[in-house]
């Protein structure tokens, strides 16, 4: 049926002396859908009844629902009441980026003589506008013109019809006109271009369309955009009522060719690190223990997912409560032998079960144990039991008694941070003994003492910090940087085991789903925090993220219905930021999402807490079985992903990507990052030419308008191109018909300047960054320019390496970072490998010395050959009493050398080399020592 058809049908039956309003989309490769709501049963609506509070809607009570069990739509007779969605679909317009509102609408009864009246209005509105007037903000209205005209636009700018030309004889409705109206941002202070186009859906004629621009500031810097609409002056304009049968908005994408390249006839080492450990970056919030957990959620994390056990941040606190009993010589310190004794009794109850009993080392290397800031030295709360440390030795102590006594040195939690987000909590904490607060100095001398301590004490155990909440390294002209890592790494930074702070992308308002902590920003704070503690130390410290994701400002509605986009926000920012730190798997020791379990006791919100990976529905009793969450699609997306990381190249900042090599088998990673913009992926794979593809599967996760997607597995037959749509990771599994050869390797080397956090004063700033002598055959260099400029500034600037300029690059991993209160990201710059020389001088400038500048950090990475001496081969193992058997898949005219080794990472070879003839290669063991281990390796010929 066509449209024209469609709506004629409706006039007949829809209630008489109406205004109709019909707002939809239409899908293309153009338009993506943002929101859509039809006022049915199905989204929670009850006819005759307001639409106020349900399905997001914030309405004034003249909007009712009707005809739900059918069509769906929502009727108002009243002038001047308005609905908005809560809900805002987007928190702000990046430049350029565009959204459509489309609506088509029918107004019933003969209007006669009309006065200059506006009779609709339709657009956009904000979070933090409410009167009438504001709603909506951006709009376009539908009016009546005294010159017997219906009127589509604004008063000053608008399309036109006669009224007689509006009607069809015998027929006291109007036609339907589709309006359609686009929103875009300029780069120009805070105006939008509007656009309106009307068609005649009932004659088929186009009545044009027109452009205007408008100024909203009001709009811009809201903290969320809302659609909405709003009667005006609907009575005066001789309609009685307005119908609004559907409800969406539409997001215009541009459509962006991307090229893909894989080589795989290299294997890549990033600072001499090949493979994928999945103790690094595959972990999990929290701990698996069998009170709380079934044996089979074990099992799916643990082994069908390959999770790892991350953190945990309560159990110190419970400890405080259990051993209150101090020290009757030191008042403030803890009894030790008190401590010691519940230690000693208590080993198992703090022994993460699952894990000790699936993989008995997982409590030990894959833990993070840290404190509340109850754990802080404070004055005593009324009511308040728990041992509380009188002073920073004190806690040190305390500290150091748990270590010797709550574990057994192979359950023993590896990492420390002795508090939880301490900044966080400055001049809220009353010290006992001074009765002043605690500052970021004193956060910093607590740290001291518990690293001195647990290092003199018990060794092995790894300590750092600072564990800083809220990144925001450029706030007060980085006063908060000084303070904060900075100081921290001035002050304990050569005995500290690592520096560790957590990276969120906070929603601030409920519909706000903007990461703008992804991309550049998230790779300006690690150059920041690398290439500092090079200049002071020598290296890099290695960095540990114990929180990351998608985060919510307190007080928001995020927190209090479970939903399907809360999950998406948090979702996709884990996905882009892990991406991100899987390319320094030489310096960031363990990352860990926050991505949590069950909800305990300590949870008494009204819905589900929203991190977690297991969940009761809302509503129901706590009998009922737990269901997953989307979230656990973050682990479903690595699931399998293991083995070596093999070169890839990407022709679009925006887009992702890496490529894992494990025997066999590719995986292809590939992860959008806009959201405005879809990607037509050209994807190609340089192969050895004994190899080939014998099979391909497509792993999908997106957002479809409704909830996240996850498509796993795929089989596809043509993989050489993938549309990515905005937001969207995909996993592309290539199985070959051998595992590739690799012919060389590919090195990649970090080298910092010395200077960090130089204010720019308007001359070129010089940075000076030297490179080993000992690289061979440089293929490629990228500089990586950290910048800090306001909103409204170009944070590309002008470089010259050794004398010449680079090209300036055209984009940046991300958005604009509209959100935050200023542009801090990096900038990569592409350097011919012919410049790069044992001692480089770079030059930075900006188009403007008006503003506040910084330039964070100068990095170079280069990459080298290295001809292929070795390489670790996949191999299956199977044991039986004393015998041991490895087998091997081989490639012609390649060498495999089995080896053996005692003490790791010694390895000596074991029995004679076999040169490869493409077949299966078995050898048994026997097995005479306790701890021997075995692998293959091999070499071209």
């Amino acid at each position: 049926m066509n449209l024209a058809a469609f709506f004629g049908l409706r006039h007949f039956w829809r209630i008489q002396c109406a205004l109709f309003l019909v707002l939809f989309f239409s899908w293309s490769l153009k338009a993506q859908d943002i929101l859509r709501k039809d006022f049915t049963a199905a989204q929670g609506h009850l006819d005759n009844a307001a639409i106020n509070g349900t399905d997001a809607w914030s309405a004034q009570g003249g909007w009712v629902a009707a005809d739900t069990s059918g069509q769906g739509y929502t009727r108002c007779a009243s002038s001047w009441h308005r609905a908005k969605v809560y809900s805002n679909i987007r928190s702000y317009l990046d430049v350029n980026e565009t959204i459509i509102v489309e609506a088509v609408w029918c107004g019933e009864g003969v209007v006669n003589a009309p006065e200059n009246t506006d009779v609709f209005g339709l657009g956009i509105s904000d979070s933090v506008l409410h009167s009438g007037n504001s709603i909506p903000a951006l709009n376009c209205k539908v009016m009546l013109g005294s010159d017997n005209t219906l009127r589509f636009g604004n008063t000053a700018q608008y399309l036109s019809v006669p009224l007689e030309d509006a009607y069809s004889n015998g027929i006291t409705n109007t036609h339907w006109f589709r309006i359609a109206m686009s929103i875009t941002r300029l780069a120009t202070g805070n105006n939008f271009s509007i656009t309106v186009s009307v068609d005649d859906v009932d004659s088929g004629e186009a009545l044009g369309s027109i452009a205007y621009e408008v100024s909203d500031p009001d709009t811009y810097s809201a903290t969320g955009l809302h659609p909405a609409m709003r009667n005006n002056d609907l009575v005066g304009s001789g309609f009685a009522a307005s119908q609004v049968d559907s409800f969406a908005v539409i997001r215009g994408l541009s459509i962006i060719p991307v090229d893909v390249s894989m080589d795989l006839t290299r294997q890549l080492f990033i600072g001499g690190v090949s493979e994928f450990s999945r103790r690094q970056f595959m972990n999990f919030h929290g701990q698996l223990q069998s009170h709380t957990y079934s044996s089979s959620e074990a099992n799916r994390m643990l082994i069908d997912l390959g999770v790892h056990i991350g953190r945990n941040v309560g159990g110190f606190d419970w400890i405080s409560n259990q051993v209150t009993d101090e020290d009757p010589n030191r008042p403030g310190y803890i009894h030790a032998a008190s401590l010691a004794a519940y230690g000693q009794a208590n080993q198992d109850s703090h022994s993460d079960d699952w894990a000790r009993r699936l993989f008995p080392d997982k409590s030990r290397e894959d833990m993070v144990y840290t404190h509340h800031t109850s754990g802080l030295p404070h004055v005593r709360a009324t009511g308040e039991t728990r041992f509380i440390p009188i002073n920073y030795e004190s806690a040190a102590e305390w500290y150091s008694v748990i270590y010797q006594n709550l574990w057994t040195e192979p359950e023993l939690p590896l990492y420390l941070e002795p508090v939880n987000e301490p900044f966080v909590h400055m001049g809220k904490i009353t010290l006992p003994t001074t009765g002043e607060t605690i500052d970021a100095q004193g956060v910093i001398d607590y740290h001291a003492a518990v690293i001195d301590k647990l290092h003199a004490d018990v060794p092995s155990v790894k300590v750092g910090g600072p564990c800083s909440a809220w990144p925001e390294f450029s706030r007060n002209r980085y006063g908060h940087w000084n303070d904060r890592i900075k100081n921290f790494i001035d002050d304990v930074g050569d005995r500290a085991d690592f520096v560790s702070w957590h990276i969120y992308s906070t929603m601030n308002d409920s519909g706000s789903t903007t990461p703008d902590r992804l991309g550049s920003n998230v790779d300006y704070m690690f150059d920041l925090i690398e290439s500092y503690s090079n200049s002071v130390y020598g290296a890099p410290m290695p960095m540990l993220i114990s929180e990351y994701g998608g985060g919510f400002s307190n007080g928001t509605s995020w927190f209090d219905v479970y939903s399907p986009l809360r999950d998406w926000t948090v979702l996709r920012s884990c996905l882009g930021k892990t991406m991100q730190f899987i390319t320094r798997p030489d310096r960031i020791i363990k990352s860990i999402p926050f991505l949590t379990g069950k909800t305990g006791s300590w949870y008494d919100g009204p819905s589900a807490y929203p991190w977690v990976v297991y969940r009761r529905p809302d509503g129901v009793d706590g009998s009922a079985p737990y269901e997953e969450t989307h979230l656990m699609k973050f682990y479903q997306y690595f699931k399998g992903v293991d083995g070596n990381q093999f070169p890839v190249t990407v022709s679009e900042a925006d887009v992702l990507a890496l490529t894992f090599v494990n025997g066999a088998t590719v995986n292809l990673l590939l992860g959008s990052i806009d959201e405005g913009a879809q990607h037509v992926v050209d994807v190609e794979a340089l192969l050895d030419s004994d190899a080939s593809v014998q099979a391909a599967t497509l792993t999908r996760i997106y957002w479809n308008g409704a909830e996240p997607v996850m498509t796993e597995n795929v089989p596809v037959i043509d993989w050489s191109q993938i549309v990515l749509k905005p937001e969207e990771y995909v996993r592309l599994t290539l199985t070959l018909n051998q595992e590739p050869r690799r012919f060389d390797q590919l090195h990649r080397h970090v080298f910092y300047s010395d200077r960090t956090v130089v204010e720019y004063t308007g001359s070129r700033q010089l940075f000076d960054v030297a490179v080993s002598s000992a690289l061979n055959s440089v293929q490629g260099a990228d500089l990586r320019v950290g910048v800090t400029r306001p909103h409204g500034s170009n944070p590309v600037p002008s470089v010259f390496f050794n004398g010449e300029p680079l090209a300036v690059p055209v984009d940046w991993l991300g958005a604009d970072q509209l959100r935050r209160s200023d542009f801090s990201g990096v900038i990569t710059f592409n350097v011919p490998p012919e410049r790069v020389q044992a001692n480089n001088s770079i030059e930075v400038s900006f188009d403007s010395d008006e503003s506040i500048d910084y330039i964070s950090s100068v990095i170079l990475e280069v990459s080298e050959t290295h001809a292929v001496e070795e390489w670790e081969v996949v191999a299956t193992a199977n044991q039986v009493d004393d015998l041991f058997e490895m087998t091997i898949n081989t490639l012609p005219g390649i060498r495999y050398q089995l080896q053996r080794a005692t003490d790791l990472p010694n390895w000596v070879a074991f029995g004679d080399p076999v040169t490869g003839d493409g077949k299966e290669l078995k050898v048994e063991i026997e097995l005479t020592e306790s701890l021997v281990f075995f692998r293959f390796v091999a070499t071209v010929e």
